[in-house]
């Protein structure tokens, strides 16, 4: 019993027991009518992963979960702990009360010694899960224990903003205060390495350095394979790391084709399915034939835009059986606006409009304020030349009461009256779209965009800065800041052209963008149309109208140690900017 816990001494133990209990203890979407009991829980549902609505970055409860999710993070699971270890397993009573559950493993003169939990003895603060067992409580009477069996870090938490279980007791006090305690307790011998939340809380917050993070947590099989699967699925909504265009797909293939975890080829398939299709088919040819149903689906799904011709031919008949398995599930969660909006996707795609339009429309009869298949039915008869039918889709999700994502209508809007030139119109869509959505950078940039383009650089280089603020280091807005700045219509900016490099817009993951200001000047035309400028405005609304914008015709290598400026000479000249604005935010680091 080294460091007095129990360890496993014999062959790898099954995970049977768990896989049985996850059908119902997870948070997850059932992907075939009856599953059978006892067979592979990946096999029959498609889990959540670690959602900033449902978990906190470091993996914590926030939304209403159950407990499998959580246990995935456990070192028990990791050191082969089961369900039936702890609970009877048909009755889930406890097999012991109190510390004795836990001091089955655990030796008690070691972990039920006051110099371990630093409470009196017998009082609340020295049972086991006070500090190891957080609990949420929802709807006022679910009272639900967070099963990853976590190590109080209050040092992560006061970082990362996350719950811990010291100022769960003592609510008069804050993380910091706890961290201090802990440090004043143990002193060098206490948890200081890093914390996979991290990478977690940089991929969502789109922060610098994000994309190393998380390829580093991706290959790291130390850490929660729950957690990397995240990781992975993350590293779709980012710019790339520094090198080549293709390092996030090579990692999600060579983390795929090498784990042995199930959860990892899952969240490789949902981060190929953000690169361009051309891309796609080499990342995912060889998992549609994968043995577990819910990565074939998401492979199947991510395939929907590849030609047939693009595949390996070995591999063209198990995308057909995966891409039927799909639809297959989607009929069978007919009754849920996701399915029926996720087949819609997979429809249009494909380029069955008729099909995919009737799907939307489905959807939004079982719920009119879905936001996800409004948009896609706005985008579709958008595409298909009915531009006015899309705006009344937008606008009547916009008079629902309350819907939640109507900043994305608000936006979509926008960009709709800006194909119609109806630019006044436009701005204040858009403007609202920023207003409510302050946690999309996307949402911000457009907004402030359209301003400098109709000739309010003030008021956009007010938007922009407020929108940094937000979103540090984010390249859209940097650039943006830097358009401004260059052409002396507003002063005292200084953005970090280092830090926001070359490649992609934020949030357009796969895209190479145009430069900020020839998107605003175009949008500018538009709300302030020029006789003069016609024929060249008409091109530059076709390039907003399919939001795919042209390559820009130079580009160049960012330095590599962050902090470095960046000769004019080598910028393109839409990116040039006087010397003033190379004084760097050394705090962002490069990616």
């Amino acid at each position: 019993m080294a460091r007095g816990i129990a360890r496993w001494e014999g062959p790898p133990r099954a995970a049977t027991a768990t896989e049985a209990c996850a059908g119902c203890h997870a948070h997850r979407r059932e992907i075939v009518a009856d599953p059978a009991p006892g067979a592979p829980f990946l096999g029959a549902y498609t889990p959540a992963l670690l959602e900033p609505e449902l978990y906190q970055p470091d993996g914590a409860i926030l939304g209403e979960v159950f407990e499998w999710g959580s246990f995935q993070q456990s070192a028990m699971h990791r050191a082969g702990v089961t369900r039936t270890d702890c609970h009877e397993p048909h009755s889930a009573r406890l097999r012991a009360a109190g510390n004795a559950l836990c001091l089955q493993c655990h030796a008690a003169e070691r972990f039920e010694a006051a110099a371990h939990h630093r409470h009196a003895a017998g009082s609340a603060g020295a049972q086991c899960t006070a500090c190891h067992l957080a609990t949420r409580t929802y709807m006022g009477v679910h009272r639900q224990h967070d099963h990853a069996f976590r190590v109080p870090r209050p040092d992560v938490s006061a970082v990362l903003g996350t719950s811990d279980a010291c100022t769960d007791c003592h609510a008069d006090h804050d993380a910091p205060w706890a961290a201090a305690g802990i440090a004043e307790w143990h002193g060098e011998a206490r948890r200081r390495e890093p914390h996979w939340g991290s990478a977690l809380a940089a991929g969502r917050a789109g922060a610098p350095g994000a994309a190393a993070q998380l390829l580093a947590l991706a290959g790291d099989c130390n850490a929660p394979c729950l957690a990397r699967a995240t990781a992975l699925s993350l590293l779709g909504g980012l710019p790339p790391a520094r090198g080549s265009p293709a390092t996030r797909g090579a990692a999600a293939l060579g983390v795929a084709s090498r784990d042995p975890d199930p959860l990892v080829h899952l969240g490789a398939a949902t981060a190929a399915a953000t690169l361009p299709p051309a891309d796609r088919a080499a990342i995912l040819a060889s998992l549609v034939a994968d043995p577990l149903r819910a990565v074939r689906l998401e492979a199947a799904r991510a395939l929907a835009p590849v030609l047939d011709a693009a595949l390996p031919p070995e591999h063209r008949a198990a995308w057909a059986l995966a891409m039927a398995e799909y639809q297959v599930a989607a009929r069978h969660n007919a009754d849920q606006p996701e399915a029926l909006g996720s087949l819609g996707d997979v429809l249009a795609e494909q380029g069955r409009a008729g099909e995919a339009e009737a799907r939307y429309r489905a959807a939004l009869r079982l719920d009119a304020g879905f936001v996800p298949a409004r948009t896609g039915l706005s985008e579709l008869l958008r595409r298909t030349g009915r531009e006015r039918e899309a705006e009344a889709v937008l606008r009547e999700g916009i008079a629902q009461d309350v819907v939640p994502g109507a900043a994305a209508l608000h936006h979509s809007l926008g960009l709709s009256l800006v194909r119609q030139r109806r630019g006044a119109e436009a701005l204040e869509a858009l403007a609202e779209a920023a207003r409510l959505g302050p946690s999309d950078a996307r949402f911000a940039f457009v907004h402030a965009v359209a301003l400098d383009g109709a000739g309010r650089p003030r008021e956009a280089s007010e938007a922009v800065r407020a929108a940094l603020l937000r979103h540090p280091g984010n390249r859209d807005i940097l650039l943006m800041l830097a358009s401004i700045a260059r052409d002396g219509r507003c002063t005292g900016h200084r953005p970090c052209l280092c830090a926001a490099g070359p490649g992609r817009p934020s949030g357009r993951p796969g895209r190479v963008g145009a430069p900020p200001v020839a998107i605003g000047r175009a949008i500018g035309r538009l709300v302030t149309p020029r006789p003069s400028m016609v024929a060249k405005s008409r091109t530059c609304r076709k390039q907003i109208a399919f939001r795919d914008h042209p390559k820009p015709r130079q580009t160049y290598d960012p330095p590599r140690q962050a902090g470095t400026p960046v000769p004019d000479a080598v910028l393109p000249r839409s990116h040039r900017c006087r010397p003033l604005l190379f004084g760097l935010m050394t705090s962002l680091p490069p990616d």
